[in-house]
């Protein structure tokens, strides 16, 4: 016998745990019972003390309230469903964080960094738009209409605008693709969560849907 539980007779409610039992027990009348540990499952329960079975928990259940039998002898902790506007709450959570880890594989969050991202873009179809016009020392500076498409040239040693131009064009096309790959999964997961009738079925939902964008 390991966890044990006290057991007010009269309310039938658990008065304490003790896990395990202790070598030494003094009883409310003043009784000390040495050996306390070493006594029979039913001298304990003489002695008010059953022992307890606790019901395997799982993320969709909790502790519930202890459910004295005394017929058998037993305090049983039951497995009882969590809150489930909490938990979809909670699995939501982990889908929108999966998310942003995938995101994290394409982008660099910084500050500024996303404002960035759009200059540049904005300013590589300009420089598209506009043929791509040649490194007149001004253009690609960066006080020049281009510069951020200059600090690609700069980056990687490219002497050619279009070379950069074109890249940071391409490079933002395949960011689209990804970004609404991502997207997709972390909304079919968000909707399957919200739809889902119990417990279970939104953490299945919430593995999935992590499951899916850690793939990407």
């Amino acid at each position: 016998m390991t966890e044990i539980a006290l057991i007010d007779p009269e309310t039938l409610s658990v008065i304490e745990f003790r896990n395990p039992p202790p070598p030494r027990w003094t009883s409310p009348q003043g009784v000390v019972i040495a050996g306390f540990d070493k006594l029979l499952p039913e001298q304990m329960a003489a002695l008010n003390w059953y022992p307890v079975i606790r019901e395997p928990l799982d993320e969709a259940h909790e502790a519930g309230s202890p459910v004295v039998d005394t017929t058998a002898k037993t305090v049983t902790i039951p497995a009882v469903a969590r809150d489930l506007a909490l938990l979809k709450q909670e699995a939501t959570a982990a889908v929108n964080e999966a998310a942003g880890r995938a995101r994290l594989k394409f982008i660099t969050a910084s500050p500024g960094q996303e404002a960035t991202y759009q200059l540049k873009l904005q300013q590589a179809k300009a420089c598209k738009a506009a043929g791509y016009p040649q490194d007149d020392g001004t253009n690609y500076s960066p006080v020049g209409p281009y510069g951020l498409v200059g600090a690609e040239m700069l980056a990687h040693g490219w002497t050619d605008p279009q070379q950069a131009t074109d890249f940071i064009l391409n490079t933002a096309a395949l960011w689209e693709t990804k970004a609404a790959q991502i997207e997709a999964e972390r909304r079919k997961g968000v909707v399957a969560i919200g739809a889902a009738a119990d417990g279970p079925a939104a953490l299945v939902a919430r593995d999935a849907a992590v499951a899916a964008l850690e793939g990407l």
